[in-house]
């Protein structure tokens, strides 16, 4: 379907309405740090007791 092409994942996220986050290789992101999608799902969990990630293929490459 697209190894680079996160447009699925997004579309079936948005249309879901409980994904808390949404990784794809569009977008570059830090798995760890202040600002880490390690550290906003721990957050989430201590506040709601849950985080639901859609992690779409391709999306490692998206890592900085």
């Amino acid at each position: 379907m697209g190894r680079y092409c996160g447009y699925i994942a997004v579309a079936s996220s948005l249309a879901s309405r409980d994904v808390n986050i949404c990784l794809i290789p569009e977008v570059h992101f830090q798995l760890e740090g202040p600002d880490g999608v390690y550290e906003t799902i721990m957050e989430r969990c201590k506040v709601k007791g849950h985080c639901l990630v859609v992690i779409a293929e391709g999306a490692e490459d998206g890592l900085v």
